[in-house]
């Protein structure tokens, strides 16, 4: 279906963003987080006169829908009661009413029908008008207007300062015979930058120029051309170039996000993209709810119980289908950190078990459960409906597994944490015998999961914690992680030849792959700690020239390497930091911090663009995490937010960077990014108003406690260009005065064009 989404005026109120001191906020700061702000409608229960059957309102100005599907943007005066003249604006030519303005959006020969509410809100609000009081009135997060013309369904979604209208238009249906007429408007002209001016009593109000793309069956980008129509009698329409009209036309930075969760705990630990040419994506992680969706006809349709489950899932790359999921587990506890797609299509995922009855054991590397908490690599067919082999993997202690990367000959590597003395290690591997009360350790098995090829011990003395694993052009294994070893193997001749102090440094190692040889490692820390602090993801990663990029989290102030760096020198108490290396980690070629000055971040996991530029994503609570402005989320959602950030290659330079999250905790586990160039991040979330997700194929939170998220960007990870605004001349004003002025200055944001599934 083709559809046409038309940015429009704004209104309503919401819930308010993340705890911040006002003297920390410019005036330019506070301008876009109140633009980014997610704006609930209100049913009409009463508190606004009978034409309206919605309203959203914000701080400027305030849209009523109204019984037959217009659209009425209400700017007031200082002293103009919008609700007062709502009654009379539905007149053909309505009249201005100083010092505000009204301006009237209708759908010209449409079918008249009444809008319905779509997906609840879990905002709830009370007003007083006058001497009336109406409480707990509902919201809901769009507006449907149904089918206005053949074939052509229209959709209202409210943002901080703008409404989104999409018309979806069936295969077969003309979107020529879409048409909106604004009434209230002097005149309608196109500028040259492609915008739609309107002018007004109060002068002028732009669209933004429309822009659309649309996607082929390998999930690639192809733009198609669109700009404004003007009809006669103050209407504007669109003009589409060619476009195929069986496919999705797509317009927003945020292309899409969905949630995927049940009435439980769920989260994503990792993500891959299939390899059949369908640019379908997997993900991987942990559910202890019993309704996860989509399980029906998987390989494991039921919750095992026992707590948590792992769970893997197959979604459409538009994020808007659920193709199957699966659960995975035992009677005990289970979960999936991470999610490899081989050759064949097959998918192979490595989690942690204590379930003595883990399902497809039997044949397997290892049958049987050995205590405690034993790694366990699955593999499953394609289509998620299959479970082909399992295998446990541990000794009499615990483990846990934290990566996994299928070679090119189709071998499966898994690397983990283990404390048992009896890891089933051959005496020809790189380090034989476990170092200390930890080890990490790297396996290497059959594409069956029937054969153990080879595995070894990584570690010195104290403990060291694996978190990614990767693999070379040369067939070379590269493993990172964090360790509090001073004596770990084979650092000499590297990079960073001793333990810098601290408690924790990162560790980087490269053995052969055959893992009989440990060629080089290296630490790479300051005085202060280093580690790597995530669930699932990968936080290494090779560029086909052999450099070799480890993100991670930073408390020390002279980082290695900086120097020259996007960000040079910490900003928060932690950063985010990104590091390259050269292929034979004897070189630090450069590194970063990433972070603001008012909290803390973490990054989870680093993935490299085709180009060579490199992705990071995790955790962060600043609300000045560098480079937001122009992202697709710009500022920041509250309490703590996922964050996915673009440098180039030599980490010089931070391209563009972004929030993702909505008013409680996000953290981001992984990134990839697609055929395409578009950029997936994947993680858990808390909040109910997490943006994007509708159109997602689960646009609203589950009501668990967490629930996994994807997100698919743009892959310069920006927004569309900002709406032009009217030009004001004032005097001169404190920041105060600024920041309460906001909410009435004028905005109309842009009209931009999108196709819906």
């Amino acid at each position: 279906m083709l559809a046409v989404a038309a940015l429009g005026l704004a209104g309503g109120a919401s819930a308010a963003p993340a705890t911040a001191s006002a003297a920390s906020l410019d005036v330019s700061q506070a301008q876009a987080r109140m633009a980014a702000l997610a704006i609930p409608f209100e049913a009409n229960q009463g508190q606004y006169p009978a034409p309206v059957a919605f309203a959203a309102r914000s701080l400027g100005s305030t849209l009523f829908v109204t019984s037959d599907g217009q659209l009425v943007h209400s700017f007031a005066g200082l002293s103009d009661n919008p609700i007062q003249r709502v009654a009379t604006v539905r007149e053909a030519a309505p009249t201005p009413t100083a010092p505000g303005w009204t301006l009237v959006e209708t759908l010209v020969d449409a079918e008249i029908s009444a809008p319905q509410a779509g997906a609840m809100a879990s905002t709830r609000i009370s007003r007083f008008n006058g001497n009336s009081a109406y409480a707990d009135i509902a919201t809901v997060h769009d507006v449907q207007l149904g089918q206005r013309w053949p074939g052509i369904e229209v959709t209202l979604k409210a943002y901080g300062d703008n409404v989104e209208k999409i018309f979806a238009v069936a295969p077969g249906a003309d979107p020529q015979r879409i048409g909106v007429k604004v009434g209230g408007a002097q005149a309608l002209s196109i500028a040259d930058d492609g915008s739609l001016q309107v002018t007004t009593g109060n002068g002028l109000i732009a669209f933004t120029a429309p822009i659309a793309w649309q996607e082929n069956a390998h999930g690639q980008r192809e733009a198609v051309e669109v700009g404004y129509r003007l009809n006669a009698d103050h209407q504007y329409g669109f003009a589409l170039a060619h476009y195929d009209r069986a496919r999705t036309l797509w317009i927003d930075p945020l292309l899409q996000s969905t949630y995927l969760g049940g009435t439980g705990e769920s989260g994503i630990n990792d993500m891959a993209l299939a390899r059949d040419g369908s640019s379908d994506v997997y993900v991987a992680g942990y559910t202890n709810s019993v309704n996860f969706p989509g399980t029906t006809g998987g390989a494991q349709p039921a919750h095992a119980g026992g707590g948590r489950d792992a769970f893997v899932a197959r979604l459409s790359p538009d994020l808007t289908q659920l193709r199957q999921a699966t659960y995975l587990g035992g009677s005990s506890w289970d979960t999936v950190e991470g999610i490899a797609i081989g050759s064949s299509g097959d998918v192979y995922v490595a989690g942690n078990t204590s379930s003595a009855d883990f399902p497809g054991t039997s044949g397997g590397v290892q049958a049987t459960w050995a205590g405690q908490t034993d790694a366990f690599v699955a593999r499953l067919n394609g289509t998620l409906t299959a479970l082909t082999q399992a295998t446990y993997l541990g000794g009499g202690d615990w483990e846990y597994a934290k990566a996994i990367a299928v070679s090119v000959s189709g071998e499966i590597y898994i690397t983990g944490v283990t404390e048992s003395a009896d890891f089933p290690v051959d005496a020809d591997a790189a380090q034989p015998a476990l170092g200390g009360s930890g080890d990490a350790f790297v396996a290497r098995l059959s594409a069956d999961l029937t054969t153990r090829l080879q595995s070894t011990y990584v570690g010195g003395s104290a403990i060291d914690y694996p978190t990614g694993i990767g693999i070379g052009s040369s067939g070379d294994i590269y493993v990172s992680g964090t360790t509090g070893s001073i004596d770990f193997p084979g650092v000499g001749g590297g990079a960073q030849n001793t333990h810098a102090g601290g408690g924790e440094d990162v560790f980087v190692v490269r053995l052969s792959g055959n893992l009989k040889t440990l060629m080089q490692s290296t630490y790479f820390g300051g005085s202060g700690d280093e580690h790597i602090e995530c669930d699932g993801g990968s936080a290494v990663a090779v560029s086909a020239a052999g450099d070799v990029y480890v993100s991670g989290v930073t408390g020390s102030a002279d980082l290695p390497g900086t120097a020259g760096g996007a960000q040079p020198s910490l900003q928060g108490s932690n950063d985010a930091f990104v590091a390259r290396l050269s292929a034979d980690l004897t070189s630090l070629q450069q590194s970063t911090y990433l972070g603001g000055s008012t909290g803390f971040e973490y990054a989870c996991t680093v993935a490299l663009h085709a180009s060579g530029d490199v992705y990071a994503a995790g955790f962060t609570n600043s609300i000045d995490f560098p480079g937001t402005a122009g992202g697709a989320q710009a500022t920041f959602g509250g309490s703590g937010d996922a964050f996915v950030a673009r440098l180039n290659a030599n980490l010089t330079s931070l391209q563009q960077s972004s929030y993702l999250g909505g008013a409680s905790a996000e953290k981001s586990n992984t990134v990839v990014q697609s055929p395409g160039a578009d950029v997936y991040v994947a993680g858990y979330t808390e909040s109910v108003d997490f943006p994007g997700t509708a159109g997602g194929y689960q646009p609203i939170s589950s009501g668990g406690t967490s629930s996994g998220f994807i997100s698919r960007l743009t892959s310069d990870l920006r927004a569309i260009a900002a709406p032009t605004r009217p030009v004001t001349t004032v005097p001169a004003l404190s920041q105060w005065s600024l920041l309460l002025l906001m909410g009435l200055l004028l905005g109309l944001s842009g009209l931009q064009l999108r196709r819906m599934g």
